[in-house]
């Protein structure tokens, strides 16, 4: 009922009723009548509000065997998810803003804003146009992360989606003001070339005050069934020559309620923009640096500060019972090393690290919409062994009460020397559902370690919770 379609599907459905029914005399015609009709339509809005607000107190101690106790977090986060929608037959627009402030309780700590999302967006329905401006991110395009700006794009009948983008990427969510030292501009088109098969090019380019930041091309390949799905990207950037990104995902569900799941990631880290030629460098400004180093310089360092990952997944699920799903999943990854320049030192390469995961999901064991978690986990990294085992339950309770208890302990075992870490961490949360449109939610636990060296061992425990309320309107 919310497409642009939906007021013809009306009328069609209103003619067939009255179809049948015996006419009535005619109405003397007014002259003026149609033309009211016409604005009536246009400019009878339906608007709705929807979203949520909460108050959080963080606690988070950290007391050494033998010394003080040290204050990790205190303060009291209140935050906002608000979305409006309001349509008529021609305008269908939308706004939205998620974002949060901390009033933090330590001192010496400044309190901090968040916003990570700020947004209005406007769809109309004969011009197949739709527009978006402000705080955002983009599902496909070649855009990285969130950034302020526009997206603008235009549906052909062909089956053919164009877009335009335009803004300033954003670092973080507690950056609150529009960064225009970095600026970019993209365009893509998005093609359905089956019914089910969905093909993206795309162009970027990026600056940084007045140096190339990124330029590149990419192409996104999707295809999705009730059986398989597949996915691809592809992102190179010409101005460096070099390539970005290039990641295969796929997965194959059997007749048994197998699914098989193949993941390739390739890709830079971080990924590569002149930016990071400021990493070890005391600032956070490419600006900085213009003194400094030449140009042709600053490229140079922002490859050096970059490295390649590689990694490899494999998965299996498979559905044991309607009530128990157990899956294996096995990684592989690879970072390469960085070089030393500009007095910053490189990175050594970590070599193949192996991780191993496997997990049972059971529902309605004890309660009615139970579900239980268990599983292990064990990773063989550059400089550890770490073995983990961990349980995440839930259980609804009646009268709108929800626990979740938690238990997760892992071992990690150093290569090179007898050093072992032992980690224990228990927690529970809690929900209560007060009325529909008030919840209280709680969080706490302990986290005990001990660090077990050649030298010496240490024994540390700390305490957390969260607790407060969210409000849904």
């Amino acid at each position: 009922p919310q497409v642009p379609g939906a007021g013809r599907v009306r009328q069609r459905l209103a003619g067939l009723v009255t179809s049948g029914q015996e006419p009535k005399e005619p109405l003397r015609e007014a002259e003026h009548r149609p033309k009211q009709e016409k604005t009536q339509k246009i400019f009878s809005w339906d608007t709705h509000y929807f979203g949520n607000a909460s108050q959080l107190y963080f606690r988070d101690n950290t007391k050494v065997q033998g010394g003080v106790q040290r204050i990790n977090r205190s303060d009291l986060t209140t935050g906002v998810d608000f979305n409006m929608i309001t349509k008529n037959e021609q305008f269908d627009i939308r706004g939205k803003f998620t974002g949060s402030h901390k009033d933090s309780f330590i001192d010496n700590e400044k309190d901090e804003n968040r916003i990570s999302s700020l947004s209005l967006e406007t769809k109309h329905a004969d011009s197949k146009l739709f527009g978006k401006i402000g705080r955002q991110t983009l599902p496909s395009g070649g855009v990285l992360g969130r950034f302020d700006g526009t997206y603008i794009a235009y549906n052909l009948n062909s089956g053919i989606k164009l877009n335009n983008v335009i803004g300033f990427p954003v670092e973080t969510t507690n950056q609150t003001t529009v960064e225009t030292d970095r600026k970019f501009y993209g365009l893509s088109a998005d093609f359905t070339l089956a019914e089910r098969f969905h093909w993206t090019p795309y162009f970027i380019d990026q600056y940084n005050h007045d140096l190339t930041d990124r330029r590149a091309v990419g192409t996104e390949l999707r295809y999705f069934d009730f059986k398989k799905s597949f996915f691809s990207l592809f992102d190179y950037d010409i101005f460096y020559n070099q390539m970005n990104i290039f990641l295969l995902n796929g997965s194959f569900t059997t007749e048994s309620r197998t699914t098989l799941t193949l993941i390739y990631d390739q890709r830079k880290s971080p990924f590569l923009t002149t930016n990071n030629a400021v990493q070890g460098q005391q600032t956070s400004k490419l600006a900085d640096l213009f003194g400094r180093f030449s140009d042709k310089e600053i490229y140079q360092l922002a490859e050096d500060r970059t490295a390649l990952n590689r990694s490899t997944t494999l998965s299996v699920t498979q559905d044991l019972t309607d009530e128990m799903q157990w899956t294996a999943e096995a990684t592989v990854s690879e970072l390469e090393g960085t070089v030393t320049s500009a007095g910053v030192d490189g990175t050594e390469e970590t070599g193949l690290e192996y991780f191993y995961l496997t997990q049972l999901v059971t529902n309605n064991v004890l309660l009615e919409n139970d579900v239980i978690i268990s599983g292990f986990r064990f990773a063989d990294t550059f400089n550890n062994h770490i073995y983990t085992v961990f349980f995440d339950t839930r259980y609804p309770l009646k009268n709108n009460f929800l626990i979740s208890p938690k238990f997760q302990t892992s071992i990690r075992e150093d290569k090179g020397n007898s050093n072992k870490h032992l980690n224990v961490r228990p927690s529970l949360r809690c929900e209560y559902r007060v009325k529909k449109w008030l919840r209280w939610d709680f969080e706490g636990g302990m986290e005990w370690f001990n660090d077990d060296t050649e030298q010496i061992s240490q024994h540390s425990t700390e305490v957390f919770f969260n607790t407060g309320y969210r409000l849904f309107y």
